[in-house]
């Protein structure tokens, strides 16, 4: 399977090189993207790009990896109508990702990895350990796959389920192009959100790729000493030199950064949190997002009532500093920040076939 074509996670111009390298013109190659990178996807893959002549088609059959996801298994919240999928990628993988449905349109929590290695605390996809990388087409195809719930093109995307996105890189730069192109998915850059723990060096770096996409920073903490304890991978990279690169970032792309922030009762939810908070967040071109812990319980941590949640938020306003207050959606399903784990015996909800 490795030495085969990985035909999903070519760009188009790509695309067209391997068009011409099997003696076809290049504007095969881009029929070949289009029909690759179809949003909302029609099932079939090769076999249904019928604007490729059958001979070719059947020669991209054999020299190409399977494209796409398959299905696992799907789950709907009975609450809010958010869709968990579990999608079976290559060697025995199982990744997830979350549809859900918005007063302005669907969004697409979109996995980079199987599994995760930053090890949070608070988390459960951390707590179950990292397995491999994805491709840049496993990413798309997980885009492209939920759009058929939602029949039309997601309004937006967010690389924030399982896995750290900065360091599966190549893929994650490689899927922006492939869902920002016209000729595919045709997403809008400033409808994509790349969320991230924050590794050393790679904030500036993907600032200097020139996408200019939304930048989320999973802060959780003001001061290093709690934040290398609720998140181990804080140890290589101090708040200060974030906080540099993502003023950095501000200033290369003119996006603003979205500084995460789980509240964890009686650990970072009090008002001396919220005021050192506030002193590293104001002015620095972004807002912070409060995220009361989904489910966490089990990990030893407890939800901050929604009278703390207010305080907390109100205490960064009066300092200065634009909160707001994360709608958790699809916590019946595992479904909500830190919770994408296989939970295939999930009793809430409507599965379907």
């Amino acid at each position: 399977m490795t030495d085969k074509i990985d035909v999903a996670s070519m760009t188009r111009a790509e695309c067209a090189e391997l068009a011409e390298s099997m003696g076809e013109p290049a504007y095969r190659g881009f029929q070949l993207f289009k029909a690759v990178n179809a949003c909302p996807a029609q099932p079939g893959g090769l076999a249904a790009a019928t604007a490729l002549p059958k001979a070719l088609r059947g020669r991209l059959s054999e020299e190409s990896r399977p494209i796409g996801l398959t299905e696992a298994d799907k789950i709907k919240s009975a609450s809010d109508g958010t869709i968990k999928y579990l999608f079976a990628a290559g060697n025995n993988t199982i990744i997830e990702s979350v549809l859900t449905e918005h007063s302005y349109g669907h969004a697409v929590c979109v996995s980079s990895q199987a599994g995760c290695a930053m090890g949070c605390a608070f988390c459960h996809t951390g707590r179950a350990g990292f397995t491999r990388d994805l491709t840049a087409g496993e990413m798309a195809a997980q885009v492209y796959l939920a759009a058929r719930d939602a029949l039309r093109r997601p309004y937006s995307v967010v690389v924030m389920g399982m896995g750290e996105p900065l360091l599966n890189f190549a893929a994650l730069t490689r899927f922006l192009e492939i869902i920002t192109d016209p000729e595919g998915a045709g997403m809008s850059r400033r409808r994509i959100t790349v969320s991230t723990c924050g590794i050393k060096g790679r904030i500036a770096r993907l600032a200097d790729t020139g996408f200019g996409v939304n930048l989320a920073l999973s802060l959780h903490a003001p001061d290093d000493g709690l934040r290398r304890r609720l998140m181990p991978s804080a140890d290589a990279a101090p708040i200060a030199d974030l906080l540099a690169e993502c003023a950095y970032y501000f200033e290369k792309t003119g996006r603003r950064v979205t500084y995460e922030y789980i509240l964890l009762a009686g650990i970072n939810d009090g008002a001396s949190h919220a005021a050192e908070l506030a002193r590293l967040t104001r002015g620095a071109g972004g807002h912070v997002n409060l995220i009361p812990v989904n489910g966490a319980e089990a990990l030893g941590f407890t939800r901050p009532s929604g009278g703390a949640v207010r305080r907390f938020a109100a205490e960064l306003a009066a300092r200065g500093v634009n909160a707001t207050i994360r709608r958790s959606l699809g916590e019946d399903l595992s479904a909500a920040c830190g919770q994408l784990i296989d939970t295939r015996d999930q009793k809430s909800g409507t599965r379907k076939a």
